[in-house]
């Protein structure tokens, strides 16, 4: 199974951060309502970044806690594709307000993000499975609301696949702020699956004016980023 993340979209400004720093994603589940969630794990096979033909791979990445400090290895790469293999389900555990325990593994299946043009990966970003409010109401009703087939599996699948993002850490705390949030993603989910590998990225403008076609979500400073 593997997670796709496509880079690519216009990216706004941020300051911070010095370039050439190797990249560091911290991977996290989006915050949910009605329930507490008290496990969220998978393992990952492999990470793998660039553009077009231009593919790096990190491997044996291991085991990854959605909701603890972990840090995924990233290939430093100007980035139009990032995928994470992903070796297991994803392991949901939840508490709900009345008390219940809900417990399931989510297939997510292929996690595709896209963006206008590639995104230089350096510095510390945070990748967040889903967004804010994707656990809908009542979809943990019910005596196994996670089992496959049942309509609440299906859902939540449908909106941790289209709602993920990858967002700029500026202060390095592997944690996504408010103001973090507010600058807006870099990376977000599409419907599109299989486009890892469909073009190399680079359609030859120079969309900062710095003779670079390549984004750099940090600013336009060469010594910092």
């Amino acid at each position: 199974m593997f997670i796709l993340l496509l880079a690519c979209i216009e990216a706004p400004d941020h300051d911070g951060i010095a370039i050439g720093n190797p990249p560091s994603v911290a991977a996290r589940l989006a915050p949910v309502d009605g329930a507490q969630v008290t496990t969220a794990r998978m393992h990952v096979s492999e990470v793998t970044a660039g553009c077009g033909a231009q593919l790096e791979m990190v491997t044996d990445v291991g085991a990854v806690d959605l909701l603890a400090e972990n840090a995924l290895p990233v290939p430093s790469s100007d980035a139009c594709v990032m995928s994470i293999g992903a070796s297991s389900a994803l392991e949901l555990s939840f508490l709900r307000d009345d008390g219940a325990q809900i417990q399931g593994a989510i297939d997510v299946g292929t996690l595709s993000l896209m963006a206008e043009e590639p995104v230089a990966l350096t510095g510390s970003w945070v990748f967040e499975l889903g967004t804010p409010g994707w656990l809908g109401e009542g979809m943990l009703d019910g005596p196994s609301p996670l089992a496959p087939g049942s309509e609440a599996y299906g859902l939540i699948v449908a909106a941790l696949r289209s709602g993920s993002s990858l967002f700029a850490d500026l202060d390095e705390d592997g944690q996504l702020s408010a103001s973090e949030r507010a600058d807006g993603a870099w990376l977000q989910a599409s419907a599109a699956d299989d486009v890892i590998g469909t073009g190399d990225g680079d359609d030859g403008e120079d969309t900062d004016g710095d003779g670079d076609d390549t984004a750099c979500p940090y600013g336009e400073d060469d010594d910092e980023h």
